[in-house]
Order: C-alpha cells, then structure tokens, then sequence
C-alpha cells in the first residue's frame, strides 16, 4: 500500500516546535550517520570521489544509466534531483526522485517545498519549509527518510481484514 509522510517546518515560536525540530534533526543525524551526501551536478562519475557503499548520491540531470547501475551495484542510495517538474519514467536502479519547488501562498512569503518519490518501496516523503527557514533541515531530514526506508521490503497484493461473522 502506498505511503505518504509530510512534515511541516517553520520558524519556532514555541518551545514544543523547537524541540520537535530538535528531534528532526537528531533523526537525520542518526539516519545519516557516517555516510556522505556527495552532489553530483553534472549527471556524470567523478573518479576523485571516494563514494563507499551506504554513501548517498545525488544526481541533477538525467544521469546515464551506466552510472546509476554502477552506483547501485557498490552499495550506494542513489537520489535524482528535479526540479519543479515531473520525473522521467522510473529507472530501475534509482532509490529515490526528489522534486522541489517553491510557493507562495501569501503576502511575499516564498515556501520551499521537497518530495522524495520512492518508486519501489511505493512511498513518497515531503518536507514543507515556511520562508525564513534553512533548507539543510529540509534536505536532512528527507534523505534520511529516503536512506531509511527507500529499499524497505514491499510485497503485491492487499490485506483485507478477516471478516466477522455473528456466531450462531
């Protein structure tokens, strides 16, 4: 069944959204751990990167192929970045398509918005960040969802409940 997370970020004006942003961050921080993002412009490889396994890449552009199966193949999460526009037909070896963009919903405020569009694991992550506010809480918080649960096991078909029937 598909899933869908949003969370809403904004300027804290009370200890208990503070502390829900703390927790945000802490999150991202345990999921992330030791990995590193690497951002790779370019759709290309770069040689020079020391990309181990668990790292999380993240391409902009329609990346080859080649190098998609390349960095599924070592390990890695691999994460398309588009912007403001509908992802390409889902690749195989893709964790995760991340869409951003930004709105305006009054009075000269500019939200940023992100979504993680999880093909296999039939999941989507969005993060909804009020003007004024850092995006790195954004991008933290929703690549470690993705790293979270973007391979998680997902099977076909649909669980019913059992139906109940009055005894006789």
């Amino acid at each position: 069944m598909p899933r869908l997370t949003i969370e809403h970020f904004a300027v804290p004006t009370s200890g208990r959204q503070a502390r829900r942003q703390q927790d945000a961050r802490s999150r991202a921080a345990d999921e992330l751990g030791d990995r590193t993002v690497w951002w790779w412009t370019d759709g290309g490889r770069h040689p020079d990167d020391p990309v181990c396994p668990q790292d999380v890449v993240v391409l902009c552009d329609r990346p080859a192929p080649e190098l998609v199966a390349f960095l599924r193949d070592l390990g890695v999460h691999v994460v398309c970045h588009v912007v403001a526009r509908l992802p390409p037909a889902p690749a195989p070896a893709v964790d995760a398509y991340v869409v951003t963009w930004y709105e305006r919903p009054r009075g000269g405020r500019r939200d940023y918005n992100l979504a993680a569009l999880m093909p296999s694991a039939r999941s989507v992550i969005a993060k909804d960040l009020v003007a004024g506010m850092s995006d790195e809480l954004g991008w933290n918080s929703l690549l470690a969802g993705v790293v979270h649960s973007d391979r998680d096991e997902t099977a076909g078909g649909t669980r019913h409940a059992r139906p109940v029937v009055a005894p006789r």
